[in-house]
C-alpha cells in the first residue's frame, strides 16, 4: 500500500470518511495533526461581555463552532480571574439575556 500523509486532525466521535476514502482507493493515510489553535482577542471579548454586549452595539451573540465556544469560555474564565467585584457576580449570568445561538 502506498501511504499518504494528511495534515489534519481526525476526527474521533464519528466515522473518518477521509480514511474510508483513501482505504478503498488503496492508500494507507497517516494522520498528523499539524495545527495549533489559539485563541486571540480575548481581552477585547471580556471586555465587551463585561460592558455588556447591548452597551457596545450588539443585538445578539452567535457561535459557530467548538473553537468560538470553547474562546468564550475562556473570556469568562478571565472575568472571573480578573475580579469578581469588577461587575459584579451577576453581571456575566445577566448578559446571557441578550439573544445567544449556537450552530453546529
Amino acid at each position: 500500500m502506498v501511504n499518504v500523509l494528511l495534515l489534519r486532525q481526525p476526527s474521533e466521535d464519528v466515522a473518518d470518511s477521509y480514511k474510508d476514502h483513501f482505504c478503498k482507493a488503496g492508500y494507507h493515510p497517516f494522520s498528523l495533526p499539524a495545527l495549533e489553535t489559539v485563541h486571540i482577542n480575548l481581552g477585547i471579548l471580556s471586555n465587551i461581555i463585561r460592558d455588556g454586549l447591548k452597551a457596545k452595539g450588539f443585538i445578539g451573540l452567535i457561535i459557530t463552532s467548538q473553537r468560538s465556544c470553547e474562546a468564550l469560555g475562556n473570556a469568562f474564565k478571565l472575568l472571573k480571574d480578573e475580579e469578581a467585584g469588577i461587575c459584579g457576580a451577576g453581571c456575566m449570568i445577566g448578559e446571557m439575556k441578550t439573544p445567544f445561538q449556537s450552530l453546529g
